[in-house]
């Protein structure tokens, strides 16, 4: 007799057999479960997967028949009487949490393009919290959502929608917000207790020249956004500095490049690894927009070392030139002729 402790819709069956006490594989017994043959061999075990079925609320009960006999062609006027039969009795209690488990959902929207869960949904994980991703101007999403009957199937919109009826299965569209993201709640619900899980769905830039970014860097004595943020500069008032990237795009990919052969992925407030500064002169990496698809956008940022200009010169410096000049700092005039001319 087998008991379950808890709903799993299949059973996994597993011959041990002594392969060395066999001349030769014409001479391994033949098995068969439920009346269907099992292949194996000794690279191969003998494996056979059954299917329970039922439903997670509901006890069961299933009898399996596991027949062990000579091979097919062993010696002549083979005898029945060396047939082995195993009768298994499977049984499962109700398992009242694994019923709230949702068993599927899916997204889609107005042109049926399908909507990618981050991560993958899997029913069997216990993953409550997923991000999706829509195209620029979606207006509409299709969710189709699946519970264990016979827990009741419940999903909520942030735009306002909301759909129950009382089955196991919801399937309707939905608005999206107009502001970009959208939140759906779906949940599972059976006698008084539910399991949800939430996908926060945000639309994708139309361009990724629209997207903004805040540039802070750790160790800068300043910087400076050019451009309307198509470039940084950065004034260094240590040897190494970190950037932190600011944005507000869940669908963004970024990545820094201090050269060709060194890329590193960022995110939200995570800080590029130390990069070191000239103590003359400048540097330029790069941050490395990507929101879908291979186009990238590249943003160049400029560092170099700030030097503090002497107390006693009370001469006001003019406007610098040229971005070198704007970088180095106080450099007497000669010196600044003979680095930058």
């Amino acid at each position: 007799q087998v008991r379950l402790d808890s709903f799993s819709s299949s059973l996994t069956l597993e011959a041990d057999i002594d392969f060395d006490r066999y001349l030769s594989p014409s001479f391994y017994p033949a098995i068969a479960v439920n009346g269907i043959a099992v292949d194996y061999d000794a690279d191969k075990p003998a494996v056979n997967t059954v299917t329970l079925g039922g439903s997670p609320t509901q006890a069961f009960i299933k009898e399996i028949t596991v027949k062990v006999a000579p091979p097919p062609n062993y010696g002549s006027g083979g005898d029945d009487g060396d047939e082995t039969t195993y009768q298994l009795l499977v049984s499962r209690e109700p398992d009242y949490e694994a019923a709230l488990r949702p068993v599927s959902i899916r997204l889609n929207d107005e042109l049926f393009n399908t909507v990618s869960l981050d991560p993958p949904f899997e029913a069997s994980s216990p993953t409550m919290l997923y991000r999706a991703s829509v195209r620029h101007g979606a207006k509409r999403v299709r969710v189709e959502f699946d519970c264990n009957v016979p827990a009741a199937a419940e999903v909520d919109v942030s735009s306002g929608s909301k759909f129950a009826d009382g089955n196991a299965t919801v399937s309707s569209w939905a608005d999206l917000e107009s502001s970009g993201k959208t939140t759906v709640t779906a949940a599972c619900i059976l006698q008084a207790k539910r399991r949800t899980i939430r996908i926060s769905i945000s639309e994708e830039a139309s361009d990724l020249a629209d997207v903004q970014i805040q540039l802070n860097a750790i160790g800068s004595h300043s910087v400076e956004s050019l451009n309307n943020g198509s470039s940084f500069m950065i004034l260094a008032s240590k040897p190494e500095v970190q950037l932190v990237p600011i944005y507000d795009e869940p669908s963004l990919h970024l990545s820094f490049e201090e050269s060709t052969e060194q890329t590193f992925g960022l995110g939200v407030g995570v800080p590029t690894p130390p990069i070191a500064v000239p103590s003359q002169g400048s540097k330029t990496v790069y941050l490395l927009l990507r929101v879908s698809g291979p186009q990238q956008r590249r943003i160049p940022v400029v560092l170099a070392r700030w030097v503090k200009q002497p107390e006693e010169s009370s001469s006001q410096p003019s406007p610098a030139a040229n971005v070198h000049e704007r970088l180095q700092g106080f450099v007497p005039a000669a010196q600044k002729h003979a680095e930058f001319a």
